[in-house]
Protein backbone atom coordinates (compact mmCIF):
# COMPACT_ATOMS: atom_id res chain seq x y z
CA UNK A 1 0.00 0.00 0.00
CA UNK A 2 2.92 2.19 1.02
CA UNK A 3 4.17 2.01 -2.30
CA UNK A 4 1.23 2.34 -4.25
CA UNK A 5 0.70 6.03 -2.62
CA UNK A 6 4.37 6.56 -3.55
CA UNK A 7 4.00 5.71 -7.27
CA UNK A 8 1.02 8.04 -7.34
CA UNK A 9 3.02 10.80 -5.26
CA UNK A 10 6.06 10.44 -8.20
CA UNK A 11 3.36 10.25 -10.82
CA UNK A 12 1.51 13.02 -9.95
CA UNK A 13 4.58 15.26 -9.64
CA UNK A 14 5.93 14.53 -13.05
CA UNK A 15 2.49 15.36 -14.54
CA UNK A 16 2.38 18.54 -12.62
CA UNK A 17 5.36 19.75 -13.99
CA UNK A 18 3.99 20.61 -17.08
CA UNK A 19 0.87 21.94 -15.69
CA UNK A 20 -0.93 25.33 -16.26
CA UNK A 21 -1.51 27.69 -13.04
CA UNK A 22 -4.76 29.31 -12.27
CA UNK A 23 -4.49 32.81 -11.66
CA UNK A 24 -7.34 34.29 -9.96
CA UNK A 25 -8.55 38.62 -10.07
CA UNK A 26 -10.93 40.82 -7.61
CA UNK A 27 -11.70 43.75 -9.01
CA UNK A 28 -14.18 46.42 -8.45
CA UNK A 29 -16.47 48.54 -11.20
CA UNK A 30 -15.48 52.57 -10.20
CA UNK A 31 -18.47 53.91 -12.28
CA UNK A 32 -20.65 51.39 -10.23
CA UNK A 33 -19.00 52.40 -7.02
CA UNK A 34 -19.64 56.18 -7.94
CA UNK A 35 -22.89 55.56 -8.57
CA UNK A 36 -23.83 53.87 -4.88
CA UNK A 37 -23.52 50.38 -5.93
CA UNK A 38 -21.35 48.52 -3.34
CA UNK A 39 -19.84 46.26 -6.04
CA UNK A 40 -17.47 42.85 -6.37
CA UNK A 41 -16.17 40.83 -8.94
CA UNK A 42 -14.42 37.55 -8.67
CA UNK A 43 -12.96 35.77 -11.51
CA UNK A 44 -10.36 32.71 -12.93
CA UNK A 45 -8.55 31.80 -15.87
CA UNK A 46 -9.87 28.47 -17.08
CA UNK A 47 -6.77 28.00 -19.62
CA UNK A 48 -5.06 31.11 -21.27
CA UNK A 49 -7.54 32.47 -23.41
CA UNK A 50 -10.83 31.57 -21.65
CA UNK A 51 -11.95 32.43 -18.11
CA UNK A 52 -14.93 32.70 -15.81
CA UNK A 53 -16.24 35.92 -13.53
CA UNK A 54 -18.89 36.40 -10.89
CA UNK A 55 -19.78 39.66 -10.18
CA UNK A 56 -22.02 40.65 -7.68
CA UNK A 57 -23.55 44.27 -6.85
CA UNK A 58 -25.80 45.92 -4.38
CA UNK A 59 -27.35 49.44 -3.41
CA UNK A 60 -29.67 49.69 -0.53
CA UNK A 61 -29.67 53.45 -0.68
CA UNK A 62 -32.62 56.04 -1.41
CA UNK A 63 -30.84 59.10 -2.70
CA UNK A 64 -33.47 61.58 -1.98
CA UNK A 65 -36.18 60.78 0.42
CA UNK A 66 -38.85 63.37 0.40
CA UNK A 67 -38.67 62.72 -3.63
CA UNK A 68 -38.27 59.03 -2.95
CA UNK A 69 -35.48 58.44 -5.53
CA UNK A 70 -33.73 55.26 -5.20
CA UNK A 71 -32.03 52.63 -7.44
CA UNK A 72 -32.20 49.73 -5.02
CA UNK A 73 -30.93 46.40 -6.61
CA UNK A 74 -29.13 43.30 -6.10
CA UNK A 75 -27.59 41.70 -9.28
CA UNK A 76 -25.48 39.02 -10.42
CA UNK A 77 -24.19 38.51 -14.11
CA UNK A 78 -21.87 35.77 -13.98
CA UNK A 79 -20.15 35.46 -16.85
CA UNK A 80 -17.48 34.04 -19.30
CA UNK A 81 -14.99 35.71 -21.23
CA UNK A 82 -12.71 34.85 -24.42
CA UNK A 83 -9.13 36.57 -24.47
CA UNK A 84 -7.71 37.26 -27.94
CA UNK A 85 -4.45 37.42 -26.30
CA UNK A 86 -4.10 36.28 -22.77
CA UNK A 87 -6.50 36.07 -20.17
CA UNK A 88 -6.36 39.44 -18.21
CA UNK A 89 -4.88 40.69 -21.23
CA UNK A 90 -6.18 43.19 -23.99
CA UNK A 91 -9.43 42.96 -25.65
CA UNK A 92 -12.04 40.15 -24.49
CA UNK A 93 -15.37 39.18 -25.57
CA UNK A 94 -17.67 37.80 -22.79
CA UNK A 95 -21.49 36.31 -22.52
CA UNK A 96 -23.27 35.99 -19.22
CA UNK A 97 -26.37 35.63 -17.80
CA UNK A 98 -28.10 38.32 -15.78
CA UNK A 99 -30.78 37.85 -12.54
CA UNK A 100 -31.60 40.84 -10.48
CA UNK A 101 -33.89 42.24 -7.90
CA UNK A 102 -34.72 45.77 -7.92
CA UNK A 103 -36.93 48.79 -6.64
CA UNK A 104 -36.09 51.75 -9.01
CA UNK A 105 -37.71 55.39 -8.48
CA UNK A 106 -37.68 58.96 -10.00
CA UNK A 107 -34.36 58.47 -12.18
CA UNK A 108 -36.19 57.94 -15.63
CA UNK A 109 -39.65 58.77 -15.07
CA UNK A 110 -41.74 60.08 -11.92
CA UNK A 111 -42.74 56.02 -11.08
CA UNK A 112 -41.75 53.57 -9.20
CA UNK A 113 -40.62 50.24 -10.43
CA UNK A 114 -40.49 47.29 -8.22
CA UNK A 115 -39.74 44.03 -9.68
CA UNK A 116 -37.10 41.15 -10.73
CA UNK A 117 -35.37 40.97 -14.26
CA UNK A 118 -33.42 37.72 -15.91
CA UNK A 119 -31.73 37.89 -19.30
CA UNK A 120 -28.71 36.92 -21.57
CA UNK A 121 -25.95 39.45 -22.17
CA UNK A 122 -22.90 39.80 -24.29
CA UNK A 123 -20.28 42.55 -23.62
CA UNK A 124 -16.79 43.69 -25.36
CA UNK A 125 -13.79 45.09 -23.29
CA UNK A 126 -10.09 45.71 -23.33
CA UNK A 127 -7.75 45.18 -20.16
CA UNK A 128 -4.99 47.49 -19.36
CA UNK A 129 -1.49 46.21 -16.60
CA UNK A 130 -1.06 49.05 -14.64
CA UNK A 131 1.47 47.14 -12.58
CA UNK A 132 2.87 43.33 -11.92
CA UNK A 133 -0.56 42.59 -10.23
CA UNK A 134 -2.81 45.38 -11.27
CA UNK A 135 -5.09 46.30 -14.26
CA UNK A 136 -7.39 48.95 -15.39
CA UNK A 137 -10.30 47.37 -17.98
CA UNK A 138 -13.36 48.87 -19.12
CA UNK A 139 -16.19 46.86 -20.84
CA UNK A 140 -19.15 47.63 -22.59
CA UNK A 141 -22.18 45.04 -22.88
CA UNK A 142 -25.64 44.56 -24.05
CA UNK A 143 -28.55 42.14 -22.58
CA UNK A 144 -31.95 40.99 -23.55
CA UNK A 145 -34.07 41.04 -20.28
CA UNK A 146 -37.28 39.31 -19.00
CA UNK A 147 -38.90 41.89 -16.36
CA UNK A 148 -41.66 41.05 -14.26
CA UNK A 149 -42.77 44.32 -12.40
CA UNK A 150 -45.28 46.39 -10.85
CA UNK A 151 -45.71 49.99 -11.29
CA UNK A 152 -46.56 52.34 -9.44
CA UNK A 153 -46.83 55.81 -8.41
CA UNK A 154 -43.34 57.00 -6.76
CA UNK A 155 -44.49 57.55 -3.60
CA UNK A 156 -43.75 54.30 -1.32
CA UNK A 157 -47.79 53.81 -0.82
CA UNK A 158 -48.03 55.18 -3.98
CA UNK A 159 -51.17 54.13 -6.75
CA UNK A 160 -50.51 50.52 -8.56
CA UNK A 161 -50.76 50.82 -11.86
CA UNK A 162 -50.63 47.23 -12.48
CA UNK A 163 -47.88 44.24 -13.18
CA UNK A 164 -46.25 44.22 -16.25
CA UNK A 165 -44.02 41.47 -17.80
CA UNK A 166 -41.73 41.90 -20.92
CA UNK A 167 -38.85 42.03 -23.05
CA UNK A 168 -36.21 44.86 -23.11
CA UNK A 169 -32.83 44.98 -24.46
CA UNK A 170 -31.01 46.67 -21.88
CA UNK A 171 -27.09 48.00 -21.53
CA UNK A 172 -25.76 45.50 -18.67
CA UNK A 173 -22.87 46.65 -18.68
CA UNK A 174 -20.81 49.96 -18.55
CA UNK A 175 -17.56 49.42 -16.19
CA UNK A 176 -14.39 50.71 -15.22
CA UNK A 177 -12.73 47.74 -13.42
CA UNK A 178 -9.72 48.35 -10.77
CA UNK A 179 -8.66 44.55 -11.11
CA UNK A 180 -5.91 42.74 -8.78
CA UNK A 181 -4.68 39.47 -9.94
CA UNK A 182 -3.09 36.75 -7.73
Amino acid sequence: MKRLKLIFVIVLCIFSLRGYSQFYSARTNIVGLGTGNINAEFSMTLDKHFSLHFPVQYNPFTYNRGKNTKFKNLTILPAARYWFLESFREQFVGVSLVGSRYNISNIWDSRRYDGYAAGLGISYGWAYPIASRWNIEWEVGVAGMWCAYDKYVSKNSGYHFGEYHQWRIVPHKFALNLTYLF
